[in-house]
């Protein structure tokens, strides 16, 4: 019972599909027996290696008394009654005739490649089961297996071919275009621009500057001589004055009877002593500030000549300095251009024998040899029969084929429902980005699944993130593209 229900989830799931591209059909193309003590019984013949699940000598290996011919076995007994014999799960009938060619019974082999044609021949209108003795009974499984075939429309077939003949074209222009390389692999390598140019700097010591500006000129505030010299010519003319002044004081003091010795004397010749003192401060302090005054002009001018000094050597050692500069930039520059040179050299020549090697390799790898892709066989579980379950099964594997199909022909370069193109991400393989939109979208070189043929277009997740109105989804779940819109 489970080994129907195995078989009938296969058939549903082996759903034919049929595009304006080309179709997918699933077709039997032979069984593979499994021996099993807990089998059905089949009939073997060693000579043809066929299975028949009814003894086609029934009738001539036993007659009953009335001279009827009588089936010995349970199933031929079955088959000739319409239904199954006991312990087979024989609700469902039995299972169709499978003649096929393979593997003796008991063996366990494989039977690729068998196919309903190898089916017992006919002699004049009549079936040729060959002998009875030729048949025996085995015992076991035997499972059909099932080929999927992908066929392109014409259209798409031209073009499948088309791509194919480039691809083969391109191939065989990159082997005559090869021989090239011999003879520029052969020449010796070696770059024309000669040796490498020299930098000549300018020749000589690189000009000092002499900072030795002897010592520091010294600022002496301390010049007796000069306070000394000017005190001496103060005195000389303030003494006779203040000794005429302190007279005539006295002279005042007399006449007026104020006698020396008394107070008011006293007094008064204080005042006169006090005023000869501050005479004589500021003829010191008039002094040492004309002595300060020289010191400071004298130190000015030391200097002031120090500077000049400075100057002028300064002026010396960044005139040399510039000339020294000039030769130098002109050395680069006519370094540069001498390298500048010889590497233009070198890039016409490594362009040159570089340029025929990528167009070969160019060549090469537009004709690569595409690998086999295959569709995915439709899966089959052995579980206890669940009715309730098996139409939402079918439905999901209806649909699981239908976008697998889909996929498988969705590559074929035709034009899809109102100017959209499936262009899901998920439905491609061998993605490789060859360059991009005005609009930063991504080109891309890509197969979808289940087609040989390479083909250049966008990913449909990338257009969605930068312009989603060129975006649509399918009911059957991916996203499809206007390349209007891009």
């Amino acid at each position: 019972m489970n080994r129907d229900t195995a078989m009938t989830n296969f058939l549903m799931n082996a759903v034919n599909q049929v595009t304006p591209y080309g179709s997918l059909t699933y077709k039997q193309t032979g069984s593979t027996f499994q021996p099993s003590k807990t089998g059905d019984q089949y009939w073997f013949n060693k000579g043809t290696g066929q299975y028949l699940n009814y003894d086609p000598f029934a009738k001539s290996r036993t007659t009953s008394s009335t001279g009827d011919t009588v089936a010995t076995d349970a199933f031929s007994r079955a088959r000739n009654s319409g239904g199954a014999p006991a312990g087979t799960g024989g609700s469902m009938g039995l299972p169709p005739t499978y003649a096929s060619k393979g593997a003796p019974g008991g063996t366990g082999g494989s039977m690729a490649g068998i196919t309903n044609s190898t089916r017992p021949g006919t002699t004049g209108g009549k079936t040729d089961f060959g002998k009875p003795e030729d048949w025996t009974q085995v015992q076991g499984f035997n499972t059909p297996t099932f080929t999927a075939y992908q066929e392109l429309s014409p259209t798409q077939q031209r073009l499948y071919d088309l791509t194919n003949q480039i691809g083969i074209n391109l191939g065989e222009l990159g082997v005559s275009q090869s021989k090239r390389l011999q003879g520029i692999m052969g020449a010796d390598f070696k770059l024309p621009g000669g040796a490498m140019p020299t930098l000549n700097l300018p020749k000589g010591a690189i000009p000092t500057l002499d900072t030795n500006f002897g010592a520091m000129p010294e600022l002496n505030l301390d010049n007796e001589a000069v306070e000394s010299r000017l005190m001496e010519l103060g005195r000389k003319r303030l003494d006779p004055a203040l000794d005429a002044r302190r007279k005539s004081t006295e002279q005042d003091l007399y006449n007026r009877g104020v006698r020396m010795g008394s107070a008011a004397y006293e007094n008064a010749m204080r005042g006169v002593s006090e005023g000869e003192n501050d005479a004589y401060n500021q003829l010191a302090l008039t002094g040492r500030n004309q002595a300060v005054n020289e010191a400071m002009s004298k130190y000015g001018a030391d200097m002031q000549g120090r500077g000049q000094l400075m100057n002028e050597r300064m002026a010396g050692y960044n005139a040399a300095m510039q000339g020294r500069g000039v030769q130098t930039n002109e050395a680069l520059a006519a370094y540069n251009a001498a390298m500048q040179n010889r590497n233009q050299l070198n890039n016409e020549y490594l362009t040159n024998r570089t340029g025929p090697i990528n167009e070969i390799y160019s060549l090469a790898t537009g004709s690569q040899v595409q690998q086999p892709n295959f569709v995915n066989t439709p899966g089959t579980q052995i579980d206890p029969v669940n009715y309730a379950g098996l139409v939402g099964q079918k439905y999901q594997a209806d649909m699981a084929n239908y976008g697998a199909g889909l996929s498988g022909l969705f590559g074929l370069g035709s034009a899809f429902l109102g100017g959209m193109f499936p262009s899901d991400e998920r439905l491609k393989t061998d993605k490789k980005k060859m360059g991009e939109t005005p609009d930063g979208i991504g080109v891309y070189q890509y197969r979808f699944k289940g087609s040989p043929m390479m083909q250049l277009g966008v990913m449909a997740q990338e257009v969605k993130k930068k312009k989603p109105e060129a975006v649509a989804r399918h009911p059957a779940g991916y996203l499809m593209v206007d390349y209007d819109k891009v």
